[in-house]
């Protein structure tokens, strides 16, 4: 038996532009990144 999911042929979210955050993270530490290179931040 083989189980097929259908696309999800919905409307797509886009915010296009630049948009300000702030690096978060322990107070008075290096820039944390894991092991892929992401950051955490944080949006007004």
């Amino acid at each position: 038996m083989q189980f097929v999911h259908e696309k999800y042929h919905g409307p797509h979210r886009h915010i296009g532009g630049a948009h300000e955050a702030t690096v978060v993270g322990t107070k008075g530490e290096e820039i944390y990144c894991d092991e892929w290179g992401r950051v955490k931040v944080s949006f007004p």
